[in-house]
């Protein structure tokens, strides 16, 4: 008899063992697939709760669905990107008017960016930048005439190398005091 009772200890202490993690794990695989499932169907929500003045710019159409990713301008259906098939989210509007090349950070979004704010101050340029290249001169800043009179280049009409001229135009106007004393006589 005794031999009975150590047989069924034995069994009850092997379920005791594997039964219990098998019915936790059991039960937190179904809370998950639950989860899912009212995520999926709407029941419960992400979390962002949008502005009113959002709301009301979708109730009346006037939303604009943006890339994550900003590969291509915005548009006013929603759908996938069509250059790199993220879903499309709709763009909320800024408090102010802003050009396409300015973003709106809310505080939680520059801190996980790193964005500091710091005081710009004047300062010299303590580093040396090497690099390969070859250097070339402006040729329509580069002004040198030869003329038989002193003076000075007033307007340089043909200023790079390759204009195209026709007979009869104007190169350059000259200024010299000798010149102009001599129109005038």
């Amino acid at each position: 008899m005794p031999r009975t009772n150590s047989l069924q200890e034995t069994r009850r202490w092997w379920i005791r063992l594997l039964l219990q993690p098998l019915l936790f794990l059991a039960g937190g695989a179904v809370l998950l697939t639950a989860l899912g499932v009212a995520q999926r169907t709407g029941w419960i929500s992400s979390g962002h709760v949008g502005h009113l003045h959002d709301q009301d710019q979708m109730a009346n159409g006037n939303v604009q669905y943006i890339c994550p990713m900003m590969c291509t301008p915005p548009q006013s259906e929603p759908g996938r990107c069509p250059v790199c098939d993220m879903e499309l989210v709709p763009a909320s509007s800024g408090s102010g008017p802003a050009d396409s090349q300015s973003i709106r950070l809310t505080p939680a979004a520059r801190r996980v960016a790193n964005i500091q704010t710091v005081t710009v101050r004047s300062e010299s340029i303590n580093r040396t930048i090497r690099a390969v290249g070859q250097l070339s001169y402006d040729e329509g800043r580069l002004k040198a005439i030869s003329a038989y009179v002193d003076g000075r280049i007033e307007r340089l009409y043909a200023d790079y190398t390759g204009i195209v001229v026709k007979e009869g135009d104007h190169l350059a106007l000259v200024y010299s005091p000798r010149l102009y004393s001599a129109q005038v006589e």
